[in-house]
């Protein structure tokens, strides 16, 4: 196959290569993570609705985004050892798959009214697993098909496809249903058909192209399993963990209780689904912009601390804009923290590969999204658990805030090296010397 791009360095040349295929590769892994943000965050909107519906209290609704946290966390194990072992292809079939089975038989409910919300959860529980599959490739698809110039936006790329789901059913899901709970059905039915047609592109997938696209791709990667135990006795890794699990905890347990922290203060379904849909788009907005300076620039450090004091003030603002029950400084707050939150997500990860190298990509991120589900679990609980007799949460609100604030002081403890970008410098300063000789 003919390569987009061949890398010389003075006259020798280096075999490497871009393909334009490697665009494609992004678009599949992104569209699955698309139908996995549509299968998980499908209820976050419309808690209360669905609740009718299935004839149970919000929390058993909510539920749904517990486990969305709980089977992550030992499926991740799974998930991660498939991509070290079997690759992409392998990994991503199976995250499919996975998905594809939930939503049919939450689309099954519809027709057995006696055991509806069971079959219902039973189909969450296998979305659920199916996430880590789709999560965790992302590092592995940036690593192994695109250049050094080139990651950090392949890995926000095909991250965003499962916010960008989200996103898209927090703010369908309202319009559908109106306020009518027999319009879930539809809901339901619509679930199937996208994840069914998103997840299909799995079938396209391959697991790299036939020449590596940068040093570091030639490098042999450990093994799984001393992998991991690099991971779990690197200390610097430990922050980011810290770090990665306090942002995406915060975030998702935002997303989970939109419509709960929001409806009690005067703001309807529609404006609880508007909040999330801002915050959703402003971070993927960010994301693209940072993460092509990033990949030019490599100060993922510096913008791991600036973003993480953004969400941290967009925080602050949501929860001063409950107490005031101002609609603008609701939007304001909800803006930031995405703006701030999400880029987040791919600077981390990437510098969860730096600082861990050769640890597989698949593993280091693997291990990153447990810490974050585990950490979802609990504050989704803990959330739930500072709810008020009358049904407000702003003391919930609040528990985030701090959360948010702990994100950013952990930022200022990472110091490790990148060592995937020294590798790859070093590299290239042999090849020029070698060519000046």
């Amino acid at each position: 196959m003919a390569s987009d791009t061949t890398l010389y360095r003075r006259g020798s040349l280096q075999s490497h290569h871009l393909y334009r295929t490697r665009w494609l590769a992004l678009a599949w892994l992104f569209l699955q993570n698309v139908a996995t943000g549509v299968s998980t965050g499908y209820f976050a909107s419309v808690t209360n609705l669905l609740a009718k519906y299935y004839r149970v209290e919000g929390f058993m609704i909510n539920l749904f985004s517990i486990m969305n946290f709980a089977f992550f966390i030992p499926a991740s194990v799974v998930a991660s050892a498939v991509l070290d072992k079997a690759g992409l292809r392998a990994s991503c079939i199976t995250g499919s798959l996975l998905n594809t089975t939930g939503t049919l038989l939450i689309f099954c409910s519809n027709y057995l009214p006696s055991n509806a919300y069971r079959m219902a959860l039973a189909g969450q529980i296998f979305a659920s697993l199916s996430q880590p599959f789709l999560f965790n490739a992302t590092t592995k698809l940036a690593a192994v098909w695109f250049g050094g110039k080139e990651r950090t936006l392949a890995n926000t790329l095909s991250s965003i496809g499962n916010p960008i789901g989200i996103a898209a059913i927090v703010g369908l899901a309202p319009t559908i249903m109106g306020s009518d709970p027999n319009k879930t059905p539809t809901l339901n039915m619509l679930l199937l058909i996208i994840c069914g047609a998103l997840g299909s592109t799995a079938l396209l997938t391959r697991n790299a192209p036939p020449t590596p696209p940068a040093p570091s791709a030639d490098t042999k990667s450990k093994g799984f399993f001393p992998g991991l135990m690099s991971t779990v006795t690197n200390i610097q890794f430990w922050v980011l963990m810290a770090v990665f699990g306090l942002v995406v905890g915060m975030f998702n347990t935002l997303v989970t209780y939109i419509s709960d922290l929001a409806t009690p203060y005067g703001f309807t379904n529609d404006e609880a689904g508007t909040i999330g849909v801002l915050a959703i788009v402003s971070g993927l907005v960010a994301a693209g912009i940072i993460g092509f300076i990033l990949d030019r620039t490599k100060g993922h450090k510096l913008a791991m601390k600036c973003h993480s004091f953004v969400a941290m003030i967009g925080m602050i603002f949501f929860t001063l804009a409950l107490h005031f029950q101002s609609a603008a400084l609701v939007y304001i707050g909800a803006i930031l923290i995405g703006g701030g939150g999400f880029p987040l997500i791919p600077i981390i990860l990437e510098l969860g590969v730096e600082c861990t190298y050769p640890v597989d990509e698949g593993t280091s991120s693997g291990v990153l999204w447990t810490i974050s589900n585990l950490a979802g679990v609990l504050f989704v609980i803990g959330a739930d658990k500072l709810r008020a007799p009358d049904g407000k949460m702003f003391d919930s609100a609040v528990m985030l805030s701090i959360i948010g604030g702990l994100a950013f002081v952990f930022t200022w403890f990472y110091t490790a090296q990148s060592k995937r970008v020294t590798l790859e410098k070093t590299v290239e300063r042999n090849g020029e010397q070698a060519g000046a000789c």
